[in-house]
Formats: structure tokens, C-alpha cells, sequence
């Protein structure tokens, strides 16, 4: 009985915690200067990925007194600065036309194309695979993001618009 009893209580602690991380919710930020750098670390001197906009949304990783860790396209962690941005209640919702949805992902995966064609070209992949899998990276941030500032997307939508596009083979 008593072993029945520890059983049950591990199992409704483990549903518990399991039910707070399923419910809880993800925090994001918004970026409130006219233009913003992200970056592969958290310092100035880093490797800028890619240029933000003011109102651009990134989902929010975590975070040091002076920097914000942000999810971008290509997985990576990146950083913004926190003078550049500001936490907000934000829920990502993608647009009701299925047509834009379409749009939407057909232009990330051109970006996608673009992407190899121009790290291959820069390191090729058969002499350069690491230096030109890092470049990939950063690349597929820079350009993802330029194809959400042109269908007026913000960056978490990404991932449902991916799953449905596959779902759907646009």
C-alpha cells in the first residue's frame, strides 16, 4: 500500500509540473528603437546577425541585466540589447487568408534556397562544412526576417506557418 501510495503522489507531481510548463506561457519582446542589431553574443564587439525594426516581436529565451536572449529562425540563441527592446503580452496568431499563409512560407523557403546556394558559394561545404554551417545560420536569420518585414509577419509565427505549409505541401 505504501508503495502505491509513493507511486501515485510521483505521478501527480510529475503531471503538476508537467501541466505548469505545458500552460505556461511564452514571453516576448518588442523592439522599440527605430533599428536594432541582434547578435551571436551578448557584447557589442559580436557578430551582428541581422538589423531589426522597431515592432518587430521575437520570442523572449532569457535574459542578463543587460542583455535579452532572443529565438530567431535558425534556432540559435541571439542577443538584443535591452535599451532596444521591452517585454510585451503578445500571442502569435497567423493570418486568417490561407492564400498569404501560402505566401508566407513559399517566400521562407526561397530564403531557405538562397541561403545554401550563398554559403556554398562563400565556404564550400565539401572543404569548409563547419564555417559553412555557421554561415547558414546566420544567414537564415537575416534573410527569414527580411521575408516577415516584406508579408508584414513577425518571427513566432514561423513555426506554425512552417508545420501548416508541410502539413498542407504548399
Amino acid at each position: 500500500m505504501k508503495s502505491f501510495k509513493r507511486r501515485s503522489l510521483s505521478t501527480g507531481f510529475l503531471l503538476l509540473v508537467f501541466s505548469a510548463n505545458l500552460f505556461s506561457a511564452n514571453k516576448y519582446i518588442e523592439v522599440v528603437a527605430y533599428r536594432a542589431n541582434v547578435r551571436v553574443a551578448a557584447t557589442t564587439s559580436a557578430t551582428l546577425v541581422v538589423t531589426s525594426h522597431r515592432g518587430d516581436i521575437f520570442e523572449l529565451l532569457g535574459e542578463n541585466p543587460n542583455w535579452y536572449q532572443i529565438q530567431l529562425f535558425s534556432g540559435e540563441i541571439r542577443h538584443l540589447h535591452k535599451s532596444l527592446a521591452k517585454e510585451v503580452l503578445y500571442k502569435p496568431e497567423v493570418p486568417e487568408d490561407t492564400a498569404l499563409r501560402s505566401q508566407i512560407f513559399q517566400a521562407l523557403n526561397e530564403a531557405e534556397a538562397r541561403v545554401i546556394k550563398e554559403a556554398d558559394q562563400r565556404y564550400p561545404p565539401n572543404s569548409r562544412l563547419p564555417m559553412n554551417l555557421q554561415y547558414q545560420t546566420q544567414l537564415r536569420d537575416k534573410y527569414k526576417l527580411e521575408v516577415m518585414h516584406q508579408l508584414n509577419s513577425q518571427a513566432p509565427i514561423f513555426r506554425r506557418i512552417f508545420l501548416e505549409g508541410l502539413k498542407n505541401d504548399w
